[in-house]
């Protein structure tokens, strides 16, 4: 019991880590601010969900069975209280990221998966859970549709990923370096810029690494 609650301990500290250490590398690359806000908002979720979770189940190793029955926790992922107790996973934080948005800023973002597109908005949050490869899937080509459609309006992108297929990301990212490369054009004589983010970050039960972080120049 003792290993078990050490294990969960190292594993917390880890992870909370390894979000800060994210957020640190992120602030380095000067991208838009509000852009910086919305992804220090949402690592700052995923912190305290995870945190929340964490410290309960810590603490049920010091409880007996009845409080683990009694026990009630907000479970960020189905933005509903639970009776149930499970291990924390990152993973059920980053579900319920989409949950703890203000509806404010909500209306400025375009989520994926989402059954409704909507119209295009500047920012972009895909919460990728499960196994996803980088190659042609059906969900790849709706981000790449995405940005197609709202090329002139998308500002920033940001991806979570739970898998990471590395045979397939260097094609993938191609495609996400042509969309990040400064693009100009001509409106009524003018010259104009269209100016694009995209912001990677891999996450699993050790906690999130920043794979791509690359803005238009």
């Amino acid at each position: 019991m003792r290993r078990d609650f050490e294990k969960t301990q190292l594993r917390k500290e880890k992870v909370l880590s390894s979000i800060q250490n994210v957020l640190q590398q992120v602030d380095t690359e000067n991208i838009n601010n509000k852009d910086m806000d919305l992804l220090a908002r949402i690592l700052d979720m995923i912190s305290m969900c995870y945190q929340e979770r964490i410290n309960i189940y810590l603490d049920s190793f010091r409880k007996d069975d009845l409080y683990r029955r009694e026990v009630r926790y907000y479970d960020w992922a189905e933005g509903r209280h639970s009776d149930d107790l499970p291990e924390p996973k990152i993973n059920d934080c980053v579900k319920g990221i989409r949950n703890g948005i203000p509806t404010n800023i909500e209306d400025n973002i375009n989520f994926f998966p989402s059954e409704n597109k909507g119209i295009c908005r500047p920012q972009c949050v895909v919460l990728s859970t499960g196994d996803w490869e980088f190659g042609d899937t059906k969900f790849r080509n709706d981000i790449l549709s995405y940005w197609y459609r709202c090329f002139y309006t998308n500002r920033f992108t940001l991806i979570f990923t739970e898998s990471w297929q590395h045979t397939s990301w260097q094609k993938w990212k191609q495609l996400v370096d042509a969309y990040v490369a400064k693009q100009n054009f001509e409106i009524r004589g003018q010259v104009e810029s269209v100016d694009h983010t995209v912001v990677i970050i891999e996450y699993s039960e050790d906690g999130v690494q920043l794979r791509y972080c690359e803005k238009s120049m």
